[in-house]
């Protein structure tokens, strides 16, 4: 230290300094600029100060090469109310966040991720990877796509929910409860509308409580072929006869009963009943071809008089106009042609 005499730095450093020596003691005196208010960006030496706080700029950066010419490896930007990480950030413990977490990336987390509010992820297909190490690393995502969210272990296998929240499942799912005959789908005061199904296999059954409408026939108007069931639905304004398609005999409103087959070429019958008329119709369609060329009136005790044509008598007719086999009594002169005469005994 012997040939120190006075040392000052510039006035422009952080460090402002100066050195003195006196026989064998010397002595350094000066200040060191930090951050402060209205000029963070100073120039200034990050401290540690007595309340514990240090006051550093918008950016850190990381170097993990010494002689590296990079001008970072990992950079930490602040801003407002948010901090970035310019890569992936992980964690082999947990995290945890006030609000939100949001991450333009991947974000792996060890064990346990804490988040008070939500997690936003801004990308293509952001998705959610879960692996299970206690059941062979089994994998898991939850993946927005195509504008649907999916939970699954791919995307094509998954449960998707879209926008609306319309969920749907993969060809040949299996939905069933974790143990046999337990579980129920709505509740006696909370019901579906409506169920579609192609089969229902095994019995259906239920009460005036919790099954309200189980012995009714729901209104549909589906029109396959192959699909084996019975449906009803009422109509009006298509007088046809058209197959694999629904129409009425007459323009008026009629209430339709339909027979159909599992058969995929085509086998149904249609029963048309009026709302305002007596008679009813049928329609019979045949390996998809209309069968008796249309609409068939039913005969009945109320529409006879009006159908029978003059190929037909009346039974007030047939009476007064035939004998009986036997028990049968006439009176007048009965007059016999020739022919007739000759084979009588």
């Amino acid at each position: 230290m012997g040939g120190i005499g006075t040392v000052s730095a510039s006035g422009t450093a952080p460090l402002n300094l100066s050195a003195s020596k006196s026989d064998t003691a010397v002595s350094i005196t000066g200040s060191i600029t930090e951050p402060k208010s209205k000029a963070w960006w100073n120039g200034g030496v990050v401290t540690v100060r007595s309340d514990g706080v240090s006051e550093v700029g918008k950016y850190i950066d990381f170097h993990t090469v010494k002689d590296s010419e990079d001008d970072y490896n990992y950079r930490l930007t602040a801003g407002a109310g948010t901090l970035a990480g310019s890569g992936s950030f992980s964690t082999s413990t947990s995290i945890t966040a006030g609000t939100s977490l949001h991450a333009t990336g991947a974000l792996t987390v060890g064990t346990t991720a804490t988040i008070g509010s939500y997690i936003t992820m801004s990308n293509s297909n952001p998705y959610v990877k879960f692996v299970d190490t206690a059941y062979s690393n089994a994998t898991y995502y939850v993946q927005g796509y195509e504008g649907k969210l999916a939970f699954g272990p791919t995307f094509a296998n998954a449960i998707q929910m879209d926008t609306n929240g319309d969920v749907t499942m993969k060809a040949s799912s299996t939905l069933t409860p974790r143990t046999n005959n337990t579980g129920t789908i709505g509740t006696s005061s909370m019901k579906w509308n409506a169920m579609y199904a192609t089969t229902f296999v095994g019995a259906l059954s239920g009460n005036a409580t919790t099954a309200t409408t189980a012995t009714q026939l729901s209104k549909n108007t589906r029109m396959d072929y192959g699909w084996d069931g019975l449906n009803y639905f009422n109509i009006s304004g298509t007088a046809g006869t058209a197959v694999k398609a629904n129409n009425t005999p007459t323009t008026a409103w009629w209430h339709i009963l339909r027979f159909n087959h599992a058969n995929n070429a085509g086998y149904y019958t249609d029963l048309a009943v009026p709302f305002n008329d007596t008679s009813l119709y049928y329609k019979r369609v045949a390996n998809g071809a209309l069968q008796n060329g249309g609409w068939i009136k039913v005969l009945d005790t109320l529409n006879y008089a009006s159908t029978l044509d003059s190929r037909y008598f009346t039974e007030s007719e047939s009476n007064a106009r035939f004998v009986y086999v036997s028990g049968d009594t006439m009176t007048g002169k009965l007059t016999m042609g020739a022919s007739a005469q000759s084979g009588m005994t």
